[in-house]
């Protein structure tokens, strides 16, 4: 009798199953788009989860439901330059993955330092505008504080 490829765990149509396989792609799988930030740079799967779906499960738990400001959890490795390991992984949502990201950009202001996310999140001024003030020699209170103007279509103020 033929053994069913999913009677190991029941869970390859999983969000949790869709996040290891491709945890392993990005590693290992020259091909996959995600490599060349993953693999090429020595990132690797540990053994225990590399070829055991049970033993990721086991570690990671399962993906908490979606936040309902903040979205979906992922991966999230804790230390980017480190392996995919018990040790160095966690379920996050987008915005505190993108806040940990190694290039992300922090401003101060009123003796607060936080990244563009945040700050887009206080101030409700997107973040690429505020980057963009800033690039154009805005000072960091006069990019937080100055309202965005409507864009103005036909001589008229878009709303």
């Amino acid at each position: 009798m033929k053994k069913h490829f999913n009677a190991t765990h029941g869970m390859c149509y999983t969000s949790e199953y869709q996040v290891w396989v491709g945890m392993r792609r990005r590693c290992y799988d020259r091909r996959f788009s995600g490599y060349r930030k993953y693999g090429a740079k020595g990132i690797i799967v540990c053994d225990r989860w590399l070829h055991s779906f049970e033993n990721f499960i086991a570690d990671m738990g399962i993906r908490p439901a979606p936040h309902p400001e903040l979205g979906k959890y992922s991966i999230d490795r804790i230390d980017s330059k480190g392996n995919y390991t018990p040790d160095n992984c966690t379920w996050s949502h987008i915005f505190d993955q993108n806040n940990n990201r190694g290039n992300i950009v922090r401003l101060t202001f009123n003796g607060q330092t936080i990244t563009l996310l945040e700050w887009e999140k206080q101030t409700g001024i997107n973040g690429y505008n505020i980057a963009f003030r800033i690039k154009a020699g805005w000072s960091v209170e006069r990019a937080l504080t100055t309202p965005v103007r409507k864009k103005r279509v036909n001589g008229y103020r878009h709303l």
